[in-house]
């Protein structure tokens, strides 16, 4: 007897259950070699690395994609022309060193005034490579191609034309099926900078964002990240397939996203709950307060009459 196929559910608990893939597969031994390489040539902070890594990729897709283009209409005008030639890919293979830092500094600078970058491409060349990498995401997943991305906490709430343009292009051209809120030390020792994981799907746009705050994965959040009882990982699992609310989740209607310029900050929407207090009668509390008063006058006056019999 055949079994069902995997629902797209199923494969998402699946490969969120699956142990220790980071460590056992071998990523982590690279992620720490490069890590020693750029740490070696100055570069100590994850986050420069990130960024000078993601812009290197993007020019060399770009510079592939203006060969292309070029070689399929004579009369087109490569990107990589003129002024902007030495931003080519090309030549960022021959660099090396401080000739390749400031080449990619330069272009970082630069670039946001390449010729035939769209409206949204001049936004979001700046210095914010986490939303040109969730953009990327956007852009190349095929209708109806699912991905989960995990992005700065500054992607869900910046305040920027281009952040909030990102936000916007995510939740109209794709369904946001969850924000989950990572704690600030999952990535430790690489990086304390809080995160979240994104979930979406092409094709359709956003009716409602579930949110989970995910406080607790099973280790210590330190840079030792040992384990520790505590973890919400489980419940995650137990909850995403029918995007359940409860102490740590809620759904989030997109008219209440766009009211508040599509920001993702958990925090904005998360319910407050309040909890009925039983208090007695005003006139009981009143009639204690007169009690206790007319004891302590009672007790003034002994007092007093003992300190006047001293006398």
């Amino acid at each position: 007897m055949r079994s069902a196929p995997a629902t797209p559910d199923s494969i998402a608990a699946q490969t969120l259950a699956a142990p220790f893939n980071f460590f056992s597969s071998g990523i982590r031994q690279k992620v720490d070699q490069l890590m020693d390489i750029l740490y070696a040539g100055g570069v100590n902070n994850p986050m420069d690395s990130i960024e000078q890594l993601s812009y290197l990729l993007f020019l060399r897709l770009l510079t592939e994609k203006d060969e292309v283009l070029a070689s399929l209409d004579r009369k087109y005008t490569r990107s990589f022309s003129g002024k902007w030639a030495r931003f080519a890919w090309g030549n960022f293979v021959t660099l090396a060193g401080d000739q390749l830092f400031n080449a990619v500094r330069d272009a970082i600078e630069s670039l946001h005034e390449l010729p035939g970058l769209t409206d949204t491409g001049k936004l979001l060349f700046s210095r914010a490579t986490e939303l040109l990498f969730l953009k990327w995401f956007i852009d190349h997943l095929t209708p109806n191609g699912r991905a989960g991305v995990i992005v700065p906490n500054g992607v869900l709430f910046g305040a920027t034309k281009a952040a909030t343009a990102v936000r916007q292009l995510l939740l109209t051209e794709c369904d946001l099926q969850a924000v989950i809120s990572l704690p600030s030390g999952v990535f430790k020792p690489y990086s304390g900078v809080g995160t979240a994981a994104l979930v979406f799907q092409k094709g359709k746009p956003t009716e409602s964002v579930w949110f989970y705050d995910l406080t607790a994965d099973g280790f210590s959040l330190d840079d030792k990240r040992t384990p520790i009882d505590a973890n919400d990982i489980p419940d995650v699992l137990v909850k995403w397939p029918k995007r359940e609310e409860g102490p740590n989740s809620y759904r989030v209607p997109i008219e209440q996203i766009r009211e508040n310029d599509w920001s993702l900050a958990a925090g904005r929407y998360k319910p407050v709950t309040t909890e009925a207090a039983n208090h007695d009668a005003p006139a009981d509390i009143l009639g204690d307060v007169l009690k206790l008063e007319n004891e302590i006058i009672r007790r003034g006056n002994v007092l007093l009459a003992q300190l006047g019999g001293e006398q």
